[in-house]
C-alpha cells in the first residue's frame, strides 16, 4: 500500500512539472513567433507594429533580449526619448538571453545612443568588449567619443581613425561628415571668440583628401562641401562656395559664414542672408562668427539692431558635442524662456521662465519648481506640483538664494552697443537641500496620510516649526503650537463635531532604548512626515475629554522603554475608575499585563496580573492577595476555593440571562445559585468567580 502511495505521489508530482513545462514551451513558441513578425515590421517601417508585437512577446516570455532590442529600436524610430530607449537596452543586456544573432546591433545602438548622452566611457566598453565589434558603425561611433572626449589626446586619437576609416569605408560619407563638423566646429569657435588657430597638419591632409576627390561626392551633401570651403585654398574655395545651391535653405546661414570668411559677399549682405534665412531658429556659434567677422560700422550698426528686437530661438552647444544642449527663446531681444538638456537623452533637466531678460521661476526635472522675488532670492519652492505627494515652501525676502545659471551680455555684442543676454549654467549644479530648504523657510506645506486628501501647513521661525494646521479638504481638523518647546500638544477633532476634544502629547525619545514601537513610529509618519524633521519624535501621551469639563475620560500613555498606560474615567467624575498597563515584550519572557480597578474616592479594589494573558495574581483592597485557579472555562478564573465545572456552566447562564454581556468592570456583585453564593467580577474579559460562605457574606457585601 505504502509503495502504491509513493509511486502515485510521483505520478501527480511529475504530471504537474510536465504540465509546467508545458506551458512554459507553449508561451516560448509564441514569444518567438511574436519576435519573427515584430522583426519584419521593424524592416518594414511599421515601428508601432515592431513595438506591439515585442510587447506582446514578452508577456509571454520577458526573457528574451532580442524582444527587448526591437521594442528599443521601435520605440526610438516612433520618437520616444533616448532615456526611455536606453532603459529597455539596459533591460536586454541585464537578461543577456540572445536567441538570434541581434546582440551586435543592440550593443551598437546601445553604444550610439550613450553616446549622446555623454557616457563615453561606457559606450567604449559596450563596442571594445568581447567579442570586439569592427564595423564602419562601431567605428564611426568610436570617432565620436573621441571628439567628444574633448582632450587633447582624444582628438588625436579622433584624427588618426578619421585617417585609417577613409580609406577603408572610402564611399562611407558618414566619417567625412563626422570630421568636418567637428573641426570646422573647432575653426568656428576660433573665429568666434577671436582666437588662434592654426590647422594641424592632419586635419589639413585629410581635408586635402577629400577636396581631391570632390568630383566624387560633389551634390551627395552640400553642407558638408560647405564646411570642407573653411580648409580651401585659393580659387578652390570660391568655387566650392559658388557651386552650392543657394537655394538650400538649412544650410545657408552657413553659407552667410562662409561668404564673409572667405570675403566672398559684402557685410551687410551676409548679414542680411544669414538674418532671412535662419527662420525662428540660430545657431549661437554661427551668431558669434558673424558678429567677430563683420568690421565696419554700418554692419555692426545693423546687427546690433536686429538683435535688439530679435524674436526667434537660440540654440547652444555647450560641450562641443555637436548637440545643443541649450534653447533659449528670445522676444524683444530678451530670454523670454530657456531649456537645458544636459544629457541630450530627450529628458529636460532644467526650464527656466524669464520677465525681460531675468530669471522668473525655474522647473528641475519636471518636479522642482522654484519661484523668485528677485533672482536668486527665492520666494517659493513647489515640489511635485498638483500631485498627491505635492510639497509647498514659502520664503521671506532674503532668507534663502538658489541659482545654477546666470544672464550675462554678450562681450562682444556688448561693444557694439546691444544688450544681448546669453545664459551661462553650471553644469554641476545640484538640486536645493531639503534640510536646507526646509530651516530657511518661512512656511512649509505638504500632504500627509493620516487622513484622505489630509494636509499640514507649518509656521517656520529660523528653522524652527512654531504652529501647525491640519486640514482635511479645505475644513481644520488638527492644530498644535510648537513655541514651549518639547514636550508639545496636539489638539484633534476626531469626531467631526468643530470641538478639538483629543491632545496628543509629543516628545523626542531616546534611540538607545529602542523601546518606541513601529505602530508609534507609523503614527509620527503618518502626522508629520520626516519632511517636517520629526526624526526621533514619538507619540507619548493621548488624552480625550469629550465635553469640555476638563476631565479626561480616556488617556493612554507610551513610555520610551516601551510600556503602555491606559486609565479610564467613564463616569467622568475625575477620579480614575481603571488603569491598564501593558508592559513591553522582552525576548524569551511572557507578556506582562496589569489591571487595576479604583473606587470612587481613588482606592484600589481589585488588581490583576497576567503572563501571557493568563492571570498570575489577584490583590483586593491592596493587600490581600487571593490564590487563583483555572475553570473550566476559557477566560474563567476561581478565587480561594474551586467550583466544580457543574457550579460554573450554571454561573455563566445565570450571567447570561441577568446581563448578557453588559457586566461591569472591577464591581463585584453576588449572584444565589440554590444552596450556593457567588461573588462575580469582571477584570478585562475575564471573570473571576468567588464562593462566599455564610460567615463571609456580611463582608462580601461590604466589598
Amino acid at each position: 500500500m505504502k509503495k502504491y502511495i509513493s509511486v502515485l505521489i510521483t505520478l501527480i508530482f511529475g504530471a504537474a512539472l510536465f504540465a509546467q513545462n508545458s506551458a512554459d514551451v507553449a508561451n516560448r513558441a509564441t514569444a518567438m513567433r511574436c519576435l519573427k513578425i515584430a522583426e519584419n515590421c521593424l524592416v518594414g517601417n511599421d515601428f508601432q507594429n515592431a513595438n506591439n508585437q515585442a510587447e506582446l512577446g514578452l508577456s509571454y516570455d520577458d526573457s528574451i533580449s532580442d524582444l527587448f532590442y526591437i521594442k528599443a529600436a521601435a520605440n526610438l524610430r516612433l520618437g520616444n526619448t533616448k532615456a526611455s530607449v536606453i532603459k529597455i537596452l539596459s533591460e536586454a543586456f541585464e537578461k543577456n538571453n540572445w536567441v538570434e544573432y541581434m546582440e551586435t546591433g543592440a550593443r551598437i545602438l546601445y553604444a550610439d545612443l550613450l553616446s549622446d548622452r555623454g557616457d563615453y566611457d561606457k559606450s567604449m566598453e559596450i563596442l571594445d568588449s568581447e567579442p570586439f565589434i569592427y564595423s564602419a558603425d562601431a567605428e564611426f561611433i568610436r570617432i565620436k567619443n573621441e571628439y567628444r572626449s574633448g582632450t587633447e589626446d582624444s582628438i588625436g586619437r579622433a584624427r588618426n581613425k578619421i585617417n585609417a576609416a577613409r580609406r577603408i569605408y572610402a564611399s562611407d560619407l558618414r566619417f567625412m561628415q563626422c570630421f568636418f563638423y567637428f573641426e570646422a566646429a573647432y575653426k568656428l569657435d576660433a573665429i568666434a571668440h577671436n582666437t588662434e588657430y592654426k590647422t594641424p597638419e592632419i586635419v589639413q591632409t585629410i581635408a586635402d583628401a577629400y577636396l581631391l576627390h570632390l568630383p566624387d561626392y560633389s551634390g551627395k551633401n552640400q553642407e558638408l562641401e560647405l564646411m570642407a570651403s573653411f580648409f580651401a585654398e585659393g580659387d578652390l574655395k570660391n568655387r566650392l562656395i559658388r557651386a552650392i545651391d543657394a537655394k538650400n535653405m538649412s544650410i545657408q546661414p552657413l553659407l552667410a559664414v562662409a561668404v564673409l570668411y572667405h570675403e566672398l559677399y559684402k557685410e551687410e549682405d551676409a548679414l542680411n542672408l544669414f538674418f532671412e534665412t535662419s527662420g525662428n531658429k540660430i545657431n549661437m556659434n554661427l551668431l558669434e562668427c558673424m558678429a567677430a567677422l563683420v568690421k565696419t560700422d554700418e554692419a555692426k550698426f545693423t546687427l546690433a539692431e536686429r538683435l535688439t528686437n530679435i524674436e526667434c530661438t537660440i540654440l547652444i552647444d555647450e560641450d562641443f558635442d555637436l548637440q545643443n544642449e541649450i534653447e533659449v527663446i528670445y522676444k524683444n531681444g530678451r530670454p523670454e524662456s530657456l531649456s537645458y538638456t544636459k544629457h541630450n537623452d530627450g529628458v529636460t533637466d532644467v526650464k527656466a521662465a524669464c520677465d525681460l531678460g531675468a530669471v522668473d521661476s525655474l522647473l528641475l526635472s519636471d518636479r522642482v519648481q522654484i519661484g523668485y522675488y528677485e533672482y536668486p532670492e527665492v520666494k517659493e519652492i513647489y515640489v511635485d506640483k498638483d500631485n498627491p505627494k505635492e510639497i509647498y515652501f514659502e520664503f521671506l525676502r532674503k532668507n534663502y538664494n538658489y541659482s545654477l545659471l546666470e544672464m550675462k551680455k554678450h562681450p562682444l555684442l556688448e561693444t557694439y552697443g546691444v544688450d544681448f543676454y546669453i545664459p551661462k549654467i553650471n553644469v554641476a549644479y545640484e538640486f536645493p537641500g531639503l534640510e536646507d530648504v526646509r530651516k530657511a523657510c518661512s512656511r512649509l506645506k505638504f500632504y500627509i496620510s493620516e487622513r484622505e486628501g489630509g494636509y499640514v501647513v507649518y509656521n517656520m521661525f529660523e528653522g524652527q516649526p512654531v504652529e501647525a494646521v491640519f486640514y482635511e479638504g479645505s475644513k481644520m481638523y488638527a492644530t498644535c503650537n510648537f513655541s514651549a518647546g518639547l514636550p508639545f500638544v496636539r489638539f484633534a477633532d476626531y469626531d467631526g463635531d468643530g470641538y478639538f476634544e483629543t491632545q496628543e502629547i509629543y516628545d523626542l525619545y531616546n534611540p538607545d532604548l529602542n523601546g518606541v514601537s513601529e505602530a508609534n513610529k507609523k503614527i509620527i509618519t503618518e502626522v508629520f512626515s520626516p519632511i517636517a524633521g520629526s526624526q526621533n519624535l514619538y507619540l507619548k501621551k493621548v488624552r480625550i475629554d469629550r465635553n469640555a469639563n476638563k476631565h479626561f475620560e480616556f488617556s493612554e500613555e507610551y513610555e520610551e522603554n516601551g510600556d503602555v498606560i491606559t486609565l479610564w474615567d467613564s463616569n467622568d467624575d475625575g477620579v480614575t475608575d481603571c488603569k491598564y498597563v501593558k508592559y513591553a515584550a522582552k525576548d524569551g519572557e511572557a507578556l506582562k499585563e496589569s489591571t487595576v480597578y479604583y473606587d470612587k474616592k481613588g482606592n484600589e479594589i481589585i488588581s490583576m496580573d497576567c503572563l501571557d494573558d493568563i492571570p498570575v495574581k489577584l490583590i483586593e483592597n491592596q493587600n490581600h492577595e487571593l490564590i487563583i485557579y483555572a475553570g473550566k472555562f476559557d477566560e474563567v478564573y476561581w478565587i480561594e476555593n474551586q467550583g466544580d465545572e457543574e457550579l460554573e456552566s450554571k454561573v455563566l447562564d445565570k450571567l447570561g440571562q441577568e446581563f448578557g454581556n453588559e457586566i461591569t468592570q472591577g464591581k463585584s456583585f453576588l449572584l444565589q445559585l440554590d444552596e450556593n453564593r457567588i461573588s462575580v467580577i469582571r477584570v478585562g474579559t475575564k471573570l473571576f468567580f468567588r464562593i462566599i460562605p455564610e460567615q463571609g457574606l456580611v463582608n462580601e457585601n461590604e466589598n
